[in-house]
């Protein structure tokens, strides 16, 4: 969704969307289709942590979240297994972590259906620049 204001233009994006989580129906509403995994810094990479990019702006909404990225002026929607992605993503977590979180909250998910899940809601908001990975030590 496009639209503009008085003093500029924003886009709305949805984040862990149909593609994702559609098996389980913890989507909300369909992505837009700005998911491709990107090369060398994706989350399918066992050796990368990840965190929040500090300059995300984030408010939470029922069990959801919006996040601002200023530096692209966009906003996104989190469902509500990305919002527990992105709450566990306050320090530095590695996609296994996560899955294993997931696992947590969701009593009939298998820890391989939560792995491919965190790592194509990663790679999502690595291409949105939401999160940054780094060379695990």
């Amino acid at each position: 969704m496009q639209g503009s204001t008085g003093s500029g233009s924003w886009r709305f994006h949805i984040v862990g969307g149909q593609s994702c989580f559609e098996r389980r129906a913890f989507c909300r509403l369909p992505l837009d289709g700005a998911a491709a995994a990107i090369t060398g810094n994706d989350a399918s990479n066992m050796n990368r942590t990840f965190e929040r990019n500090t300059k995300v702006e984030a408010a939470p909404l029922n069990q959801e979240a919006i996040l601002f990225n200023p530096a692209t002026s966009k906003f996104y929607l989190l469902n509500p297994t990305s919002a527990i992605i992105w709450d566990r993503l306050v320090s530095p977590t590695t996609a296994e972590a996560l899955a294993s979180d997931l696992c947590n909250s969701f009593e009939d998910l298998l820890p391989t259906d939560a792995l491919t899940d965190v790592q194509t809601a990663l790679n999502e908001m690595l291409s949105m620049e939401l999160v940054i990975a780094t060379d695990s030590a």
